[in-house]
Order: structure tokens, then C-alpha cells, then sequence
């Protein structure tokens, strides 16, 4: 089993609400924040705008911290280690995917906690009430 390199991830909490916009890959069943991988040498907050422009074609209000999450998990026999680094976002207009393997939905939050949301520990980050900013560390 090989491993990959470390991956920065930006993601957005987007709000309409009591709802909160999640994305998901066509043909799965988990769900995701929006946002996306920071290119090298890349700031954090231009990668996500970046990524939700691509995404959906918006432009978007970077606002505050939320919070960081260590993630890890094992596809193709390839083990993939990931930090995401979560924001709230506003965006201009309605999120419209843009990209063909990608569909966004508006989920009420009071769903959130039985909603395969990815990584795990994010949603619990997200639905545990806590004061943010938060770290969620990956246990191994």
C-alpha cells in the first residue's frame, strides 16, 4: 500500500438560513463541503475562491475561521492524508454546479448529524455546539 502527500484542502460553510450547502459526487451517496485543493504556493483564501468559482460559479465572501480537520482514508490501495482548513463563505447568487460530476444541495442543518457528511469528524465539528474555532486531529 502506497501513500500519497500530504493534500491542503480549503472548504466553505455556506448558509442559507437553517440550511447549509453540502456537494456531492454524481452516482454517490456521501456528501462534502464545497471547496477544494490549495495548488502550491497558492494563499488559502484565493484557493477557495478559486474552487467555488469553479464549482459554482460564484464569487465568494471569505469570512471567518471555522475550524481544521486531519483527515485520513484508504482508496485504490493508496492511503490519502488530508487538511482541511473549513471557512464561512457568502456567495453572490444561487450556487449553480458547474462542474459534471458534481451536484449541490441546500440540507437543513437539523440533518446534518445523520447525514454522511465527509470527513466524519467535520460534521461532528459542525453539529457538537462547541465554539469554533476547532481542530479535529486524525486518530489513526
Amino acid at each position: 500500500m502506497s501513500a500519497a502527500a500530504t493534500e491542503l484542502i480549503a472548504r466553505a460553510v455556506i448558509r442559507a438560513g437553517d440550511r447549509i450547502l453540502v456537494a456531492r459526487q454524481r452516482g454517490k451517496k456521501f456528501t462534502f463541503l464545497p471547496g477544494g485543493h490549495i495548488e502550491p504556493g497558492e494563499p488559502v483564501e484565493h484557493a477557495l475562491i478559486r474552487e467555488l468559482a469553479e464549482e459554482l460559479g460564484t464569487t465568494a465572501d471569505i469570512g471567518e475561521l471555522v475550524g481544521v480537520v486531519e483527515h485520513g482514508y484508504t482508496d485504490a490501495d493508496t492511503t490519502h492524508h488530508e487538511v482541511n482548513l473549513v471557512f464561512t463563505v457568502n456567495v453572490d447568487g444561487e450556487p449553480i454546479s458547474q462542474e459534471k460530476h458534481l451536484e449541490f444541495l441546500w440540507l437543513p442543518i437539523d440533518e446534518l448529524p445523520t447525514t454522511d457528511l465527509r470527513p466524519a469528524a467535520l460534521r461532528d465539528a459542525l453539529t457538537d455546539g462547541h465554539a469554533t474555532p476547532f481542530w479535529r486531529r486524525w486518530d489513526h
